[in-house]
């Protein structure tokens, strides 16, 4: 292996197919570029394969590989596999909230070229993610790029690209909820390649809390909370806000129910006196066209 430029913490995996016991192994590659994988299984009488793997980080960049070495390379018990980390293409850009301009941080950003009728396509080298920076930003490297063929060599490839492939960005709000937003159809070309992706806005519960101990004169505590749920779960069905002093309260960027319920659940802060309560809000609470479903939460009840 090449050990100019080498990221760190490099390890060579090597197993045997078909099995042979003691058929698997493991070696740090060192600084000067080699590894050496001992007391492995004798592939030769049962014409066995050793597969190999490497699995750099995929922020260096450098591409996963897979390769093969068949028993007829060991001669006197030890064969040689010399291995080129190579350089992979990248998509990065900015994620920003649903309003264009204001950026997302801490959000998840999934890369794939994954086809569902192929499943070696989930692998390393066709699929990354990673979470944006404070900025909004985002880089996942180490992918194959879109007009690549399957890498010779590699029979975890084998017969996935004829030529091209596309790849799918989904991104989830790790932070706040809602639905995520996906892209399809992008071509990575270059280390460079670039998308910015806006959120979907989505759709908001929103509504009014009071509470039931006359003393308080209908004066919502401070430190209550409202998370929500699809019921059955939808993907992104999920939320939470901090209600507001005058007893307010928005949920956004909630995905489409598609015929769930959303369980709405008041969480008072714990020394407050007031029970927890749940709202179930039902689909046909979010009328054809609309956006925006408004709910007057029940009075809460206090201990006494």
């Amino acid at each position: 292996m090449c050990s100019s430029d080498l990221p760190s913490g490099l390890y060579v995996y090597a197993y045997a197919e078909p099995w042979v016991t003691g058929g698997w192994g493991m070696a740090e590659v060192q600084p000067d570029g080699t590894y050496s994988i001992l007391a492995l299984g004798d592939p030769v009488p049962s014409s066995s394969t050793y597969i190999l793997e490497i699995y750099p980080d995929p922020s260096s960049g450098y591409l996963a590989q897979t390769l093969t070495v068949p028993y007829t390379a060991f001669a006197s018990d030890a064969a040689t596999k010399d291995i080129e980390l190579a350089k992979g293409a990248g998509l990065s850009g900015h994620v920003y909230q649903s309003d264009g301009t204001t950026p997302l941080s801490g959000a998840c950003v999934w890369g794939t070229a994954y086809d569902p009728d192929v499943p070696e396509t989930w692998s390393y080298g066709y699929s990354g993610w990673v979470q944006t920076e404070l900025d909004g930003s985002y880089a996942i490297t180490g992918l194959y790029p879109s007009d690549d063929p399957a890498v010779p060599d590699n029979p975890a490839t084998t017969g996935v690209v004829e030529g091209y492939h596309a790849y799918t960005i989904t991104v989830y709000d790790c932070a706040g909820g809602g639905p995520p937003t996906t892209v399809t159809d992008v071509e990575v070309v270059d280390a460079l390649s670039r998308r910015d992706i806006t959120m979907s806005a989505g759709k908001t519960i929103s509504g009014t809390l009071t509470v039931s101990d006359a003393a308080t004169g209908g004066t919502v505590p401070t430190g209550f909370s409202i998370w929500t749920y699809a019921d059955p779960w939808v993907d992104g069905g999920w939320g939470q806000t901090t209600v507001n002093p005058d007893g307010t309260y928005s949920i956004t960027g909630l995905v489409d129910p598609q015929g769930s319920d959303y369980l709405l659940f008041v969480y008072p802060q714990g020394d407050s006196g007031y029970l927890p309560q749940s709202v179930r809000v039902s689909p046909g609470d979010f009328p054809a066209g609309s956006e925006e479903h408004t709910s007057e939460l029940q009075s809460l009840a206090y201990l006494v």
